[in-house]
């Protein structure tokens, strides 16, 4: 989808998370997720996942390349900031590991991380109030 990486959150937003997908395994491509920093265990972050265990990642001219289990490109998502400078090819994703981006664009972040960090999905803005709803 076009509109898969539209932003519904903002900084400060406060988050419901629903943790049962955590426990269930049940993490598609675009879901949105909140994990926890490996180096800094108590922020909390938001993050977009792109690629799935088993796959293969590759980034090369600010273009984000998903190669599906059969090798087959299975999506293109252009990257822009420090991400897109050089030609990185992270190989196969372990079956405990997810590739993410920052949710929100300006971060300019990608990374590796091991679904033991992953906390939840988010599930339903409860501050600020004027914009509660379900995500």
């Amino acid at each position: 989808p076009d509109n898969a990486l539209a932003p519904q959150y903002t900084k400060g937003d406060l988050l419901l998370i629903n943790r049962l997908p955590y426990f269930l395994g049940n993490f598609h491509r675009f879901d949105a997720i909140v994990d926890r920093n490996p180096e800094k265990l108590s922020e909390f972050r938001l993050r977009r996942i792109v690629g799935m265990p088993g796959e293969r990642i590759s980034i090369n001219d600010g273009i984000l390349a998903v190669h599906g289990l059969g090798g087959s490109l299975t999506q293109e998502l252009p990257i822009f900031g420090n991400m897109a400078l050089s030609v990185q090819n992270f190989g196969k994703i372990d079956e405990h590991e997810f590739y993410v981006t920052s949710y929100e664009s300006f971060e300019n972040t990608a990374e590796l991380i091991d679904k033991r960090f992953i906390i939840g999905k988010p599930l339903i803005r409860i501050y600020p109030f004027l914009r509660i709803n379900k995500l």
